[in-house]
């Protein structure tokens, strides 16, 4: 793709159009109060830092005359560093539909994988995995969605996305609706090569850093994190995503 692509944290204040335009395109794209919550906490914790199990949130936006008042916003990447667990976790992609199918979201994703092995690099340890979720098409009415969720997983397979086959619950979202249990656990390239193997202990890891930071300081005493948590294995075999309804 020709254009922009910009790491606004630290910087929102000087691309306050294009974060805007990204937070209406986001409220258009994500209309589901379970797993949609509320971009307003997005402006602090872009600009300032938290210790863990805070993870460090950043966002990419791409497009034309960035910083303009008039800026040309063609899509953007919420993403976020877990440093306890040393995971990355992709929390909102969004591409305008008159750019979509032309390399941007792809673009986005393989400049997310980038800064946060950049990140960990710096704390001095190596990125485990990097995680997404996408609306389960077997759960949810398509009719009701912004994007068809068959044609959103579709996408995903497209950037590499595997599904982590495990009974998932979302935890809270801050402004969000409560737990999430219709969306699938994803896990992108993250090592530059596909692999149909994962470590579960990251897996493990990174689901008790999100509730820690989400939900509640001792996760293991809850009945359904624990259910979760013993059904990872330590090899986990990464599946290709269920397409049917």
């Amino acid at each position: 793709m020709d254009g922009q692509i910009i790491d606004i944290r630290g910087h929102r204040a000087e691309y306050r159009c294009a974060f805007e335009d990204f937070v209406q395109l986001y409220r258009r794209t994500f209309t589901d109060p379970a797993e949609a919550e509320d971009p307003a906490g997005w402006e602090e914790r872009l600009d300032r830092h938290f210790d863990p199990p805070e993870p460090t949130t950043h966002l990419l936006v791409a497009g034309q005359n960035l910083k303009g008042a008039d800026c040309q916003l063609w899509g953007g990447l919420v993403f976020e560093h877990y440093r306890l667990s040393g995971c990355g976790l992709m929390t909102y992609v969004a591409v305008d539909p008159e750019h979509r199918g032309k390399g941007v979201a792809k673009t986005l994703t393989q400049t997310a994988i980038q800064t946060l092995h950049d990140a960990a690099r710096a704390e001095g340890k190596p990125l485990r995995m990097v995680f997404g979720e996408a609306e389960d098409p077997r759960k949810v009415n398509a009719s009701r969605a912004a994007i068809d969720p068959s044609m959103r997983l579709k996408v995903l397979v497209a950037l590499g996305a595997k599904w982590v086959n495990i009974p998932y619950v979302q935890p809270k979202l801050l402004g969000g609706s409560g737990r999430c249990r219709s969306l699938l656990l994803l896990a992108f390239d993250w090592q530059g090569s596909p692999s149909p193997q994962a470590d579960g202990a990251a897996v493990v890891d990174f689901l008790r850093e999100f509730y820690q930071c989400l939900e509640m300081p001792r996760p293991d005493e809850d009945v359904e994190f624990a259910g979760m948590i013993r059904a990872v294995p330590s090899e986990l075999v990464l599946k290709e995503l269920p397409m049917e309804r």
